[in-house]
């Protein structure tokens, strides 16, 4: 027989897992698909939803750009990052993504670009001709993370499907990302955290008692 052998008792548990193993599934955020609500929008419906036709097409746009970007997720998940997906913020909304890896921790908002040109600046994201507070929202809601986390959080866009892309000099706070080069830009970060930090953020992080805290 080869490999190594161990005697004595097994590792003891960090907290970090004691507090996973521990936690309700009705309170664990971790089982999240990218878009959740919005699935949930599409199947039953609700007030905030109305059911029209072009409305839930845009629905279905928005869901595949989140599926987009959450695929592109799942191949840094494969190493030693953590991701929650359709985190409810307070007053708020959603946060699409927030993503834990050695390079820190990210708070992700996806935007369908619709094979349109996207320029990003300091207050708005403009999308062929439509503009959106997207840069401010993204700001708000990785402040919220890195105070609920107690740990600096990045904000970035995710933009999907955009015909070409323009991000303003002045915008240096808030990371422009394509799906095609998100993996690749976001591994190049230089390590601020080692696993065990992953680990134990990623805990607190799919918490939902965590993000009960008003922004």
């Amino acid at each position: 027989m080869s490999g190594e052998w161990t005697i004595g008792p097994p590792p003891v548990p960090t907290p970090a897992e004691l507090r996973r193993l521990h936690l309700p599934p009705d309170l664990d955020l971790a089982p999240n698909r990218p878009g959740e609500t919005l699935l949930g929008d599409l199947a039953y419906g609700n007030g905030r939803t109305p059911g029209g036709g072009r409305t839930r097409h845009r629905i279905r746009r928005h869901l595949l750009a989140l599926q987009r970007t959450g695929a592109e997720l799942d191949l840094l998940e494969a190493g030693d990052w953590r991701a929650v997906h359709d985190i409810p913020l307070p007053g708020l909304g959603p946060l699409d993504h927030l993503l834990i890896g050695p390079p820190g921790v990210f708070a992700l908002r996806t935007v369908p670009a619709r094979r349109q040109r996207a320029q990003a600046g300091d207050l708005l994201l403009t999308v062929g001709r439509t503009p959106t507070p997207d840069p401010r929202w993204i700001r708000r809601a990785a402040a919220h993370a890195s105070r609920v986390l107690a740990s600096p959080v990045t904000p970035a866009l995710v933009l999907v499907d955009a015909s070409r892309v323009e991000v303003a000099p002045t915008l240096r706070d808030v990371l422009v990302l394509q799906p095609p080069t998100l993996a690749a830009t976001l591994s190049a970060v230089p390590a601020t955290l080692k696993l065990p930090d992953v680990e134990a953020l990623f805990t607190l992080a799919r918490t939902a008692t965590t993000w009960t805290v008003q922004p």
